[in-house]
C-alpha cells in the first residue's frame, strides 16, 4: 500500500521514503521518519529488502521480536490524505491492475496506527527514525480492492489516533483503537494513474 500524502510536493510515498507522523514523544510535533522500520541490529541504518519491516501485521505485534518491544511503549500516527492501492483482474498472477485513492470519508486527512523506533549508529551517535505501519485482515470494501492478500492499514479517526499516541492510556485500551473500522469509513476512488 502506498501513501499519498498532503504534507509536501511529492503526491505519493513507497516504503523506505519519509511519511508524515506524530508520535507519543512528541504529540504535538509533526515529524518525518523512514517508513521502513530499521531493527536496531541493523549494521547500515538504512532499510533492508531482505527484512519487510514497512508493515506490522496485528497478529504479530505481540509475539515478534521486532514489534513486541515497540508495543505500549512507541506507538505513532501515519497522518496523509489518503492512500493507493490496486485491485487486479487476475489478483493470484497480479494482472490487469485498477489503481484506486482511499481516504477517510468527510475528512480532510486520514490516520493509520503504526510504531515507531530510533536506530542509533554506535560510532557517531547519529540517530535514525523510522516506522512501520499495522495492517489487519480488510473489511468487505477493502477486500473488493485490495484482493491479492484482502490486507488494510489499521486506520484511525481524529479522536482515536490522539488515543493510540497517549501515554498515560493502558495497551488494552490502546489495542481498541485499531479495530477494522465500517465499510463507509472510507471512500475509494478508481483512477487512470498513481500519482
Amino acid at each position: 500500500m502506498r501513501s499519498a500524502r498532503h504534507f509536501d510536493k511529492s503526491p505519493k510515498v513507497a516504503p523506505t521514503q519519509f511519511i508524515p507522523v506524530v508520535t507519543n514523544q512528541n504529540p504535538e510535533d509533526l515529524q518525518y521518519f523512514t517508513w521502513s522500520l530499521i531493527p536496531p541490529f541493523s549494521q547500515t541504518g538504512k532499510p533492508d529488502f531482505k527484512m519487510s519491516t514497512f508493515n506490522a501485521t496485528i497478529e504479530r505485534l505481540d509475539n515478534s521480536p521486532l514489534w513486541k518491544p515497540l508495543l505500549g511503549k512507541k506507538h505513532c500516527a501515519i497522518i496523509t490524505s489518503g492512500f493507493y492501492d490496486w485491485k487486479y483482474d487476475d489478483p493470484i498472477k497480479k494482472k490487469g491492475p485498477h489503481p484506486h485513492y482511499i481516504h477517510q470519508a468527510g475528512s480532510k486527512y486520514t490516520f493509520m496506527a503504526g510504531l515507531w523506533s530510533e536506530w542509533v549508529n554506535k560510532e557517531t551517535g547519529e540517530i535514525i527514525p523510522s516506522c512501520t505501519m499495522i495492517t489487519l485482515p480488510a473489511n468487505e470494501m477493502m477486500s473488493k480492492i485490495h484482493n491479492t492478500k484482502a490486507r488494510m492499514p489499521a486506520f484511525l479517526d481524529e479522536n482515536s489516533y490522539k488515543l493510540w499516541i497517549d501515554n498515560q492510556l493502558p495497551l488494552s485500551e490502546k489495542m481498541k483503537c485499531i479495530e477494522p473500522v465500517e465499510n463507509d469509513f472510507l471512500e475509494a476512488v478508481e483512477v487512470a494513474k498513481v500519482g
